[in-house]
């Protein structure tokens, strides 16, 4: 999440999760497409998350292409939304709507994390 974080180009971070990982991320999200079935194993949905983030050019467009996907797509969208926010950043509606919604606390976790960690597309609901 660091490199998507800093920005590093998308190949280079999909080189990286493939070495650290083993991720398979050259099979197409068309590809996933096809069959594709709910599932909680990693090996399955961090590739079809990581495609996602990287066939799209938006937060908003990584989060739709996850979802396209069908069956039970919260855990890909979940994983693909937070790629793009962190590459990309979060579109101030939603970071004002996320905020309204999250309880104090969280609200202050997140708050803290982008103070000890900032970012010009973190999360700015402040």
């Amino acid at each position: 999440m660091l490199l998507v974080r800093n920005r590093q180009p998308r190949g280079a971070v999909s080189q990286e999760i493939h070495a650290r990982f083993g991720y398979d991320l050259g099979k197409s999200l068309d590809t996933w497409c096809c069959g594709y079935a709910f599932t909680s194993g990693c090996d399955q949905t961090v590739p079809v998350a990581f495609r996602a983030f990287l066939e799209t050019e938006s937060h908003e467009a990584a989060i739709r292409a996850a979802v396209s996907l069908g069956d039970d797509p919260n855990t890909v969208a979940c994983m693909a939304g937070a790629l793009a926010g962190a590459y990309w950043g979060i579109p101030q509606q939603v970071a004002e709507d996320v905020a309204r919604r999250l309880e104090q606390e969280q609200l202050e976790i997140v708050t803290a994390f982008e103070c000890r960690f900032p970012s010009a597309l973190g999360f700015s609901a402040r």
